[in-house]
């Protein structure tokens, strides 16, 4: 018998499951609020960096560009914290 592990964890799945019964859009923002004609122009957008993203982004070009891969694309990045030392 195999075991397969999630690559997700039980917190990101709550968070998941969170978002599906709150029906929040990519943005954080309820759809509801989202799409209602009454709240244009209401928005204020604030720009985080995702730090693990651009770590992600990073080493994606670097394998691209070191390794060459036939299918790039096939490839999948999982950023983990680096314990304090």
């Amino acid at each position: 018998m195999t075991w397969t592990e999630s690559p997700w964890t039980p917190a990101e799945v709550a968070l998941l499951h969170a978002s599906r019964r709150e029906n929040i859009g990519p943005h954080g923002v309820p759809m509801e609020q989202a799409l209602d004609p009454d709240n244009a122009g209401k928005f204020v957008v604030k720009a985080q960096r995702d730090f693990a993203q651009q770590a992600v982004n990073a080493t994606r070009a670097e394998y691209e560009t070191k390794y060459k891969h036939d299918d790039p694309a096939s490839l999948m990045y999982r950023a983990e914290l680096a314990a304090d030392d």
